[in-house]
């Protein structure tokens, strides 16, 4: 086997590692009170925030401390479900 058709197959193999661990916060994520639109947005049910406004804010650098005092009803679960879930849809597996 060339050492081009072995780092081929060595990239495919991770990248099937990858999406094998992100697919097993699959349940974790539609268990929660997340919902997910048709359109692919997201929302907490009864906060009013978005997913994808946590995601943006939080690749900026705002703190989960800045999240849990900014949007009164959300937690630090809710947190860890919008992570999950947007890391889940930038990898197209959700």
């Amino acid at each position: 086997m060339s050492s081009i058709r072995r780092l081929q197959q060595q990239a495919l193999e991770d990248r099937q590692r990858r999406d094998d661990y992100w697919r097993s916060f699959i349940p974790h994520v539609l268990a929660s009170r997340l919902v997910i639109q048709p359109d692919n947005t997201s929302y907490f049910d009864q906060v009013g925030v978005y997913s994808s406004t946590i995601w943006r804010r939080r690749s900026t650098g705002v703190e989960e401390e800045t999240f849990l005092a900014d949007y009164p009803g959300l937690t630090e679960e809710d947190l860890k479900v919008c992570f999950e879930f947007e890391m889940l849809r930038a990898l197209m597996l959700l």
